[in-house]
């Protein structure tokens, strides 16, 4: 013999339905920032490009990155940010010795 009971839950949706429509109304109403990326670590482009090669290791976008930057092309923001992020997470990981 199973000793399971069925237990129904009563809810009173109007306060939920109305606190959700309180918050995507403020969220709605608050403007998005404009951002813009700032190499806030102090290395350059340059910096990172040669760090990246001596790392000796795979990352294709990194790869991607430097290939652009050494042909004189504009990079874009993401692939810059990837490049910073990666290397210097990499040299974090596994500093010189």
């Amino acid at each position: 013999m199973s000793n399971l009971q069925t237990v129904t839950i009563y809810s009173d949706d109007s306060n939920v339905s109305s606190s959700h429509n309180k918050l995507q109304n403020s969220q709605a109403s608050q403007e998005k920032p404009k951002l813009s990326l700032v190499l806030t670590s102090g290395v350059t482009l340059e910096q990172l490009a040669e760090t990246f090669k001596k790392q000796r290791r795979e990352c294709w976008i990194c790869s991607k990155v430097v290939s652009t930057f050494e042909a004189g092309k504009k990079i874009g923001e993401d692939d810059l940010w990837h490049l910073e992020t990666c290397v210097l997470s990499w040299e974090n990981l596994f500093p010189k010795t």
